[in-house]
């Protein structure tokens, strides 16, 4: 090759002709601690540290070849002041980046991503350069109008637009969220859908049926399995003996005043009956002192 003062750089080298593998012009270093080539930028802020063009039209094989072997075969190695990312090809380019908590501060949950995510417009496009066909992508003017336009940047030199790509930590943020969405809605519907039902009493539960401790039923409902209330709902009461009554309050008042049915366990004296309710208790009366104890079972039912 022929080695000479360049305009666009400080020296410019020009390949010959020759066979060498794997190029027309190789660099070999035998010492394994150090570099091949070094290549530094200077502190100018155009420009960058190296480029490689490709400028013959009928160039069929790749502008730049990287090969990594031995035991890493991680083949590109990309830092910043903070951050190590390393690039591996496989079936598909897999990058991995340092991650480590020591590396980290101010640790806390992200903010919500899935309304950005929504208001992209994905767009199929050709690009004017070469006249290719993109069948999925976004504008960067049009990004720049929504919640992620943080994600465009502007050259300084040129002008034109570029949008980073969202990284999939950002996907995985609108999948959790749009999951909770989904469980929201479904629950919602569930009780929707039995609230129908049963107001058209065209319901049968077969077996539990538990739905935000809220009732629905509006028509009749037929079950075939067990039927479980809370504490307001059901329970036993005793009048002791040598006392005619006992009182019974509800955990919580009630929305409405209940009706009221109680039972006794045992025989009892005189009769009874059942006074006082109202949105927090009641009250069961004997119209004589029991010469024993006597327990009733009762129920509450809201109207």
């Amino acid at each position: 090759g022929v080695g000479s003062a360049g305009a666009g750089g400080a020296i410019t080298i020009t390949a010959g002709t020759g066979t060498t593998t794997p190029g027309n012009i190789s660099i070999t270093t035998s010492t394994t601690t150090t570099n091949g080539v070094t290549i530094t930028a200077n502190s100018s802020t155009t420009g960058v540290a190296a480029v490689v063009n490709s400028t013959a039209a009928g160039r069929t094989n790749t502008a730049f070849n990287i090969v990594a072997t031995g035991s890493n075969s991680e083949s590109i190695s990309i830092a910043d002041s903070g951050n190590t990312c390393t690039g591996n090809p496989g079936a598909t380019f897999a990058w991995t980046c340092s991650s480590d908590q020591r590396l980290k501060t101010n640790i806390e949950d992200s903010q919500s991503i899935l309304a950005g995510l929504s208001s992209l417009q994905v767009r199929a496009f050709d690009w004017i350069t070469n006249n290719t066909h993109e069948k999925y992508g976004v504008v960067a003017q049009e990004v720049e109008s929504t919640e992620l336009s943080w994600l465009v940047k502007t050259d300084p030199e040129t002008g034109l637009k570029s949008v980073t790509t969202p990284d999939a930590f950002m996907l995985i943020k609108g999948i959790q969220e749009l999951n909770t969405k989904v469980d929201a809605s479904a629950a919602g519907l569930s009780a929707s859908v039995l609230q129908t039902l049963a107001t058209a009493n065209a319901i049968t539960i077969n077996g539990t049926l538990t739905i935000n401790g809220v009732t629905i039923f509006n028509g009749n409902a037929k079950f075939n399995g067990d039927i479980t209330v809370n504490q307001d709902g059901a329970g036993e009461a005793t009048i002791v003996a040598g006392a005619s009554s006992v009182d019974v309050v509800f955990s919580k008042e009630l929305a409405a005043i209940p009706v009221v049915t109680a039972s006794p366990q045992d025989f009892i004296d005189g009769q009874y009956k059942i006074t006082n309710v109202t949105k927090n208790g009641f009250t069961i009366r004997t119209s004589t002192n029991q010469t024993s104890d006597v327990k009733f079972s009762w129920t509450s039912v809201q109207k």
